[in-house]
């Protein structure tokens, strides 16, 4: 979970979690970032909401959020996160007119897992098509 001390005087943490029914490799192909609320650091939190959502079938992120990582610049919180960029990768036909637990469970070694890319929303915005994605080996600065 990653935590902070926000304006509000609220400790925000938000953390990765998916059903239980996908046992321990759910991670990687139904995770979603939650957001949790506590009064002190040490908790106890109460989730609050889904900051980013699994299954994004209109975004490049479009399974698994996960392993949030939080950044404040310019008075914003800016959430990193990881997720599989399967748009393109994933074929569309008449036999898997869109994407399945089956294709994802049958491709999650081979494909899932090899498309992983960082996203960068900035609060308020984790919803809106236009975040920022970066892809292992690009550079860039965190706002100043």
């Amino acid at each position: 979970m990653a935590v902070l001390k926000w304006t509000d005087g609220k400790y925000h943490g938000y953390y990765a979690r998916w059903e239980k029914k996908f046992g321990s490799a759910g991670w990687m192909t139904h995770c979603e970032i939650a957001h949790a609320v506590a009064d002190q650091p040490q908790g106890p939190f109460k989730t609050v909401g889904v900051a980013i959502k699994n299954w994004n079938l209109k975004g490049w992120d479009i399974v698994n959020a996960h392993n949030p990582a939080i950044c404040v610049a310019n008075r914003k919180i800016h959430l990193y996160y990881i997720a599989n960029k399967l748009r393109g990768d994933f074929k569309v036909d008449a036999e898997h007119p869109e994407l399945t637990n089956e294709w994802m469970t049958k491709n999650r070694l081979n494909i899932v897992r090899n498309r992983q890319c960082i996203g960068v929303p900035t609060e308020r915005h984790w919803h809106a098509l236009g975040k920022k994605r970066y892809t292992p080996g690009d550079s860039f600065q965190c706002e100043k």
